[in-house]
């Protein structure tokens, strides 16, 4: 059942093309599957995620053929398959949201189930991703080449998604005329179709947007899917270009200086008059330097020291993973030079093994303008170290990237229900820079569905929901009420993220929900989880870049589809003095009977103390930015006004819920989770049999 299509990111290594991520997707085809590789492309080219990237992909390239031929490898390369996932299954611009399944990266084509064909995603070569689709045959064996088609264009996919594969002949795939240049050759099969004239110009519109792309070559699609398969010399053509560009006077003068600057007992700045006034004389500096690093003749020296701070002065990001070879003492030694100058936004200390806790902790004091920070491939650092050196709020990034951090989402796929409720009620991992939201408090009313076409009671106005009586009736039994508590306190969100994800998730949601109809709370839960993944760090910052994928939010929107996908598995947790919720009450009313149409209404709160006479407070996003503002907390370099301009630009369709629907609808909604969870046999039954699995 299902239009089921599989997803793979793949990359040279060794003259190999190997799997780095691979995703099931149960409902993708038509134009959907290029709209998706479209998404993908966009996310794997952007500048915002080049440095995780490039980093995983030194990590695979690193790894021996007995890494690759184990049974037990699982999201070894975290950053890709969030990135992969994320594109694949989730577009806020778009309205898309889907579920989809990661697969082990030694998945075979024999273990594919596969009815509208698999895309290709090679991340290679970052400055030039490339792409293809390609069909698998129904019938079954047929061995390599034969299983396989040639590289499909976007053109050539689409004419054999809406034209039978059955139909199409061996001769007809031969003549593929699909080009390694990337052009993509506008095949017109589904020009010829029964395609109305408006879905022809649409499905034209998606094709010419691949036309910037280049195209998979024959040979790495099969050697991303056959294990016998060693890539020719031509495949390999990139690496080659790449390392072959002309070298100038100018690099022949910068080695010559470099190799002499190196062998000085004393570093002296003026040896470099002669070539400071080259052009990118910093950037020949520091590929000068990285060469010299990754060929282990780089001295740890105070000469080398002084090299790469004038290398690395007035960069935004440094990135300091290729010099593993130098003592601990040399890099903590530049690294606070450079960041010193106050212009670093980001820092690289990737695979850099050596480096301790204290070490990174004490790099980070007083490092105020730092937004990213990547430890990738640095098992040394663990979970709880991360919490202790992101404590202090003046010196805690924004963005942390971290192998387990990345990893934890898709580690728990597999988990129990036994083990979320166990990592829930474990320690959070916090930093410094942790938002005062504790809870989003989500409730959506759902009217005029079901055999008896039920709708919540009102109070007399005929428009305010009776909470009290919702409470006390049966309706909580009913098709109507989706409640749930999504969690944003565990992960890395900061105030900027929690305000532009939540944003994202308003806009998204408002968007799919009348596409939809009835969704499952399990949908609603992955939309906020990947709303976050892909929330700016910044108002206006790139829509593209990727951060990892809040762990408890995310594995509870699984762990509902697993059991019972209209109910929710996290517990209601009591409110306390000083802890922030947002509290988002959704008025669906897809047959319009009251005109009320979609109704979303926000509202921060948090509970008064007994001296201030109990109940909650309850005020607008806007003014609570401004109430935390006030208090000094830390906010974006940007200031709290842009923060409030985006929040009103993004979410003018909503409103504030008042005061006294709070106070009613708290009681209710914590009871009503309760019994939602507790009095369903069915829960408890599937709960079960699913820990028994």
């Amino acid at each position: 059942m299902g239009a089921r299509h599989q997803l793979f990111v793949v990359a040279e290594t060794r003259q190999r093309y190997r799997t780095l991520a691979v995703v099931h997707h149960q409902w993708l085809s038509g134009k959907r599957p290029l709209e998706r590789c479209l998404h993908l492309l966009d996310i794997f080219r952007a500048k915002a995620n080049r440095a995780p990237l490039t980093q995983e992909l030194r990590a695979a390239r690193e790894h021996d053929d007995s890494f690759w031929n184990g049974r037990d490898i699982f999201q070894p390369f975290p950053f890709i398959a969030t990135c992969l996932t994320v594109g694949c299954s989730f577009d806020p611009d778009a309205a898309y949201q889907e579920r989809v399944h990661p697969l082990p990266l030694n998945t075979t084509l024999d273990d594919i189930d596969s009815e509208e064909g698999i895309t290709v995603i090679d991340i290679s070569n970052l400055d030039q991703v490339k792409h293809c689709f390609a069909f698998l045959p129904r019938q079954s064996g047929v061995t390599w080449p034969d299983k396989v088609s040639k590289p499909l264009t976007a053109g050539r996919y689409l004419s054999r998604s809406i034209k039978p594969l059955d139909h199409v002949s061996q001769a007809e795939d031969d003549s593929d005329s699909a080009s390694l240049d990337g052009k993509d050759t506008k095949d017109d099969d589904y020009t010829r179709s029964t395609l109305d004239t408006e879905t022809h110009l649409e499905y034209n519109q998606v094709v010419d947007r691949f036309q910037s792309y280049k195209l998979m070559s024959e040979e790495a699609l099969e050697s991303v899917l056959s294990s016998q398969v060693t890539l020719v010399e031509h495949v390999l053509e990139h690496d080659r270009s790449n390392n072959s560009q002309s070298r100038s006077l100018g690099d022949t003068a910068m080695d010559k200086v470099t190799t002499a600057v190196l062998k000085e007992p004393i570093f002296d700045i003026g040896i470099f008059a002669d070539v400071q006034h080259l052009p990118d004389f910093k950037t020949k500096l520091r590929s000068k330097l990285m060469s010299k690093a990754q060929d282990r003749e780089l001295p740890s020296s105070p000469v080398a020291v002084g090299c790469m701070e004038v290398a690395f002065s007035g960069e935004s990001h440094v990135d300091l993973s290729v010099f593993g070879t130098l003592t601990v003492q040399c890099l903590v030694e530049v690294a606070s030079k450079i960041l010193k100058g106050g212009n670093v936004k980001s820092l690289d200390l990737s695979h850099l093994r050596q480096l301790s806790e204290a070490n990174v902790t004490r790099l980070l004091h007083g490092a105020s303008r730092l937004e990213s920070l990547y430890l990738l491939e640095m098992p040394q650092i663990s979970l709880e170290s991360i919490e202790s050196i992101t404590k202090e709020p003046a010196s805690c990034p924004a963005e942390i990237y971290h192998t387990e951090i990345l990893r934890r989402p898709f580690i728990q796929e597999n988990h129990t229900y036994s083990k979320l409720m166990s990592s829930i009620k474990s320690p959070s991992i916090k930093s410094g820079r942790n938002s005062p939201v504790k809870n989003i408090l989500w409730a959506r009313v759902l009217e005029g569905f079901g055999r008896t076409q039920t709708f919540c009671p009102r109070k007399a106005d005929g428009i305010t929901i009776d909470w009290p009586r919702l409470h006390n009736g049966d309706c909580a039994l009913e098709p109507t009420l989706q409640l749930a508590v999504f969690p944003v306190n565990n992960s890395f969100i900061h105030l900027t993220k929690l305000v532009t994800g939540l944003a994202s998730f308003l806009t998204c949601n408002r968007k799919i929900r009348p596409l939809n109809g009835l969704n499952e709370i399990s949908e609603t839960g992955w939309i906020m989880a990947k709303s976050f993944a892909l929330a700016p760090s910044t108002p206006g910052g790139p829509a593209t870049k990727v951060s990892a994928l809040p762990e408890i939010l995310f594995n509870a929107a699984s762990t509902a589809a697993k059991i019972v996908s209209t109910i929710w598995p996290l517990p209601f947790q009591d409110l306390k003095a000083d802890e922030w919720s947002v509290v988002v009450i959704n008025e669906h009313d897809p047959v319009s009977l009251r005109d009320l149409g979609e109704q979303y209404r926000p509202a921060m709160i948090t509970p008064k103390t007994e001296k201030e006479g109990g109940g909650y407070r309850v005020m607008s996003m806007p003014k609570f930015l401004e109430d935390v503002m006030a208090k000094g907390q830390r906010t974006e370099e940007n200031g709290v006004s842009d923060l409030i301009d985006y929040w009103k630009s993004k979410t003018d369709f909503v409103e504030i819920c008042q005061r006294e629907e709070i106070d009613e609808l708290l009681p209710a909604f914590k009871k009503n989770l309760e019994i939602i969870r507790d009095s369903r046999p069915a829960f408890e039954v599937l709960k079960m049999c699913w820990d028994r699995e």
